[in-house]
């Protein structure tokens, strides 16, 4: 999927949430002659994948492009180069998550109709939760 905004493009590539899925759907975006300014990893395993991917094709991070994932993990500090992180708290994303399930329960239990979860929530409903930018050498950022 490509989007543009604010003259920057956007490249969603279709992986599964695995190592060798993310390696595999980089890859063929590489061999494609694409290459990003940037890739935002979603998470461990994909970072690891994409980080293989890049090693297959002689790229590195930050020379060659800025490299970036969530969840901070106790080795990123420890790789080369340092993993600049995006680190999300699960657990007050997961006290939400469920919140936002009971109160979906109570409001169909309620409802004398049946009550679709988009009845309720509506697409372009948001909730903002907090997360913490660590910029360390692999964005190619200054930190």
């Amino acid at each position: 999927m490509l989007a543009r905004r604010n003259g920057a493009s956007l490249t969603v590539l279709d992986a599964e949430n695995d190592t060798t899925s993310a390696a595999d759907a980089l890859s063929e975006h590489l061999g494609s002659g694409s290459r990003p300014d940037a890739i935002i990893a979603g998470n461990n395993p994909l970072l690891r994948g994409v980080m293989g991917a890049l090693a297959t094709h002689s790229l590195h991070a930050p020379q060659d492009l800025g490299l970036v994932s969530f969840d901070e993990f106790v080795w990123a500090p420890l790789t080369t180069p340092t993993m600049t992180l995006i680190d999300e708290d699960a657990a007050l994303i997961g006290r939400q998550a469920a919140t936002l399930l009971l109160d979906l329960i109570e409001r169909r239990e309620a409802s004398t109709e049946a009550t679709a979860f988009t009845d309720i929530y509506k697409p372009g409903d948001q909730i903002v939760m907090p997360a913490k930018l660590t910029i360390r050498e692999s964005c190619g950022c200054p930190s």
